[in-house]
């Protein structure tokens, strides 16, 4: 009513699925940024219907779960975006192509510090935050999987060295789990990652700490060390001494991610 919805001829529905039966002539693409255990129901309603879909971080974290929404995806007409905006980001293409063509020599480690401080109000938002379990049905909400998911990705995508679009697999990974929150998943990991590129990567991230929301990365390698600091700058700190600083320019990430994904799904990119 406070939006005259109705008024101005937007449809209102108590059932996605029926939504989508109404409109799946119409639509060009569907937004999926519900929570995590509804993404694979509402993906494959969307890809059985021929519509594209972009499909908030992370997919599921089942990964059985993962393994059926892939089996699904192989008959979608054009291809699910998986929203981890940070990739879209000009400044660390240009470092990822700069690294690929070994300009800073050998990438040998990657590393991830992240500190983002949330309350009894963030894993009280919902039913599902913060829980292994939902329903006898898997979640796994924590620290790593949903809040700072995008870092990881990150992560993986530094190490994939083989080309400017490659993500590193993961061989093998020991953990430490920790809670301090009263919720049933981790609100801090401590990882070591061997992966199929040789690069070995480190990860510290908690929920449970004060302060502003920091976060940063470190890429070692033969000849330099390159820090990255979200939304702040890059700096490459050469084995001679010298020092670059690329400021990163302040952008709409999410608008950045979508636009792209439009321009794939109206054939203007590959």
């Amino acid at each position: 009513n406070k939006w005259n919805l109705q008024g101005r001829g937007v449809g209102i529905f108590n059932d996605y699925l029926d939504m989508l039966e109404v409109y799946k002539d119409e639509l060009d693409i569907v937004t999926i940024p519900t929570p995590i255990p509804l993404h694979a129901p509402m993906h494959k309603a969307c890809v059985e219907r021929e519509l594209a879909v972009y499909l908030e971080k992370p997919p599921t974290l089942d990964y059985e779960e993962l393994n059926r929404m892939l089996d699904v995806e192989k008959s979608a007409v054009k291809l699910t975006n998986v929203g981890f905006n940070f990739i879209i980001e000009t400044e660390r293409q240009r470092i990822k192509k700069r690294i690929v063509n070994n300009e800073f020599g050998k990438l040998l480690e990657v590393h991830l510090f992240g500190n983002w401080p949330r309350t009894d109000l963030y894993f009280n938002r919902s039913n599902w935050a913060g829980k292994l379990l939902l329903n006898d049905s898997l979640v796994l909400d924590s620290v790593m999987g949903n809040a700072m998911a995008h870092y990881v990705h990150n992560v993986l995508f530094w190490a994939g060295v083989s080309s400017q679009w490659a993500w590193a697999d993961v061989e093998s990974v020991k953990s430490e789990l920790y809670r301090a929150n009263d919720i049933q998943g981790t609100d801090t990991v401590f990882l070591e990652i061997e992966t199929d590129s040789r690069v070995d990567v480190r990860i510290a991230l908690t929920h449970a700490c004060g302060g502003p929301h920091k976060h940063y990365v470190r890429l070692i390698c033969e000849n330099a060390i390159i820090d990255y600091f979200t939304y702040d700058k890059l700096v490459v700190k050469w084995s001679d001494g010298h020092e670059e600083i690329l400021p990163i320019e302040p952008g709409n990430l999410l608008c950045e991610n979508i636009a792209h994904y439009i321009r794939y799904i109206s054939g203007q990119e590959n």
